[in-house]
C-alpha cells in the first residue's frame, strides 16, 4: 500500500493532528458499513435491518480477521 501514497498525501497525513487521523479513519469505517449495508439492502430486499447489519458485523469481521492473518504471515515471512 505505502507505494500507492502520493508524497502530497503523506504530507497532508504529517499534518494532521492524531485526533484528526482518527476521526477521518472512523468516517471511513462508519462510512463503509453504510456502504455495505446499501449493498446488502439491494441484494437482500426481503432482509430486516437487524439481519443487514449482522451480516455487515460478519463481513467487516472477517476482513479484519484475514488481515490480522496477512500481517502475521507478512512478519513471519521476514
Amino acid at each position: 500500500m505505502a507505494s500507492n501514497l502520493t508524497p502530497e498525501y503523506i504530507a497532508t497525513l504529517r499534518r494532521m493532528t492524531g485526533a484528526q487521523k482518527l476521526r477521518v479513519a472512523f468516517q471511513m469505517y462508519w462510512g463503509a458499513r453504510r456502504l455495505k449495508a446499501a449493498r446488502l439492502r439491494q441484494q437482500h430486499p426481503d432482509w430486516s435491518e437487524e439481519q443487514v447489519q449482522q451480516r455487515v458485523k460478519e463481513i467487516l469481521c472477517m476482513q479484519k480477521c484475514e488481515d490480522s492473518l496477512a500481517a502475521i504471515d507478512a512478519t513471519n515471512a521476514t
